[in-house]
């Protein structure tokens, strides 16, 4: 019998092992909205309860690609490829506030902990013109110039423009956004974090923003103001 609160007291030191005060991550994000790889995250979190410390305070930022569900890329003439119809990008900053609730503590060097992720914050939207190689068909030259259904022939264009072209006439679209989601931290020592994070995320923005544009004399494309998505991030870090 006296066993027994030996065994409870060395339970209860490894879980005490187990608690940190600060939390620096960084990851890759996937979302439904932002194709092969959606963008990438930084999150800081600090100790806020210190009787159950279960409870931390984050402050993260985001940087994603944000696509229109039925952007369709063609290969042109000359083999590259581009967007078809498509006049802008959308790469949003997403400075946010808000709380990690462990749900389940890991045991030391093994285990799973898994936690409750709720954030808001801001949404800084940046809404870029889409650039285009396009082939002048009296002279045969080619210029990167922003795409323009009512006056560019997809059958003249070359292939996508220079990433970096357009951000002198990016237009600034602010907004919110909020998230609700569980990490799952597979760390297997204390000072290090790896893991991943699942969930649900809702972003609205001031206008619509137009990421797709049929010709003006055809049905115009449902361009969106609201966003919603799944999303899953893959992230590393260091707590102490």
């Amino acid at each position: 019998m006296a066993l027994w609160p030996l065994s409870a007291v060395r339970a209860q030191l490894l879980s005490q092992d187990e608690i940190y005060s600060r939390e620096f991550i960084y990851g890759v994000n996937f979302n439904t909205n932002g194709g092969l790889i959606g963008g990438v995250m930084f999150k800081i979190s600090a100790l806020r309860n210190t009787v159950k410390m279960r409870q931390y305070s984050t402050f993260g930022v985001e940087i994603v690609n944000v696509k229109h569900n039925k952007e369709t890329r063609l290969n042109s003439f000359t083999g590259n490829s581009y967007i078809f119809n498509k006049v802008n990008y959308l790469y949003v900053i997403r400075p946010t506030y808000g709380r990690d609730i462990i749900l389940f503590r890991k045991a030391p060097d093994e285990g799973v902990q898994v936690s409750a992720v709720i954030a808001v914050g801001a949404s800084i939207g940046i809404e870029k013109p889409y650039h285009v190689l396009y082939q002048n068909i009296q002279d045969q030259s080619i210029t990167s110039v922003p795409f323009d259904p009512d006056i560019h022939d997809p059958g003249q264009i070359v292939g996508a423009g220079n990433f970096l072209e357009g951000f002198q006439n990016a237009s600034i679209v602010p907004g919110i956004n909020a998230k609700l989601g569980f990490s799952f931290d597979f760390g297997a020592f204390k000072n290090s974090v790896t893991g991943f994070e699942a969930g649900f995320h809702y972003e609205a923005f001031t206008r619509k923003i137009e990421l797709l544009q049929n010709p003006s004399s055809v049905a115009p494309i449902s361009n969106r103001q609201f966003f919603s998505s799944v999303y899953l991030t893959i992230f590393f870090g260091t707590r102490k």
